[in-house]
C-alpha cells in the first residue's frame, strides 16, 4: 500500500484528488488591503527598488505568506491590474 501522508488523512495517492479542501490553509490576510499597501510601495519606490522586506512590512504579512500568494512580479502585475 502506497502511503502518501503520514498523518492518517490519506492512505492512497489517488485519494488526494477527492479531498482538495483538506490541503493548504486559507489566507490569514485580506488580499485587497494587502494589494493596496503593495501598490503604495511600488508607487513610491518603483518595481526595482521595492524590496520584499518593504512589501511584506507594508502589507503586514510575512515572507512565506507573500510567496504563497505571489512572487514579486506577480504581485506587481496584480497591483497594476487592480488600478
Amino acid at each position: 500500500m502506497d502511503k502518501t501522508l503520514s498523518n492518517g488523512l490519506f492512505t492512497h495517492r489517488n485519494e488526494i484528488k477527492d479531498a482538495p479542501t483538506l490541503l493548504g490553509r486559507p489566507r490569514a490576510f485580506d488580499a485587497d488591503v494587502a494589494l493596496e499597501h503593495a501598490m503604495r510601495v511600488f508607487w513610491a519606490q518603483g518595481y526595482e527598488s521595492a524590496a520584499l522586506s518593504d512589501l511584506t512590512r507594508a502589507m503586514q504579512i510575512n515572507r512565506p505568506s507573500l510567496y504563497a500568494a505571489f512572487n514579486k512580479e506577480q504581485l506587481f502585475r496584480k497591483v497594476l491590474s487592480s488600478v
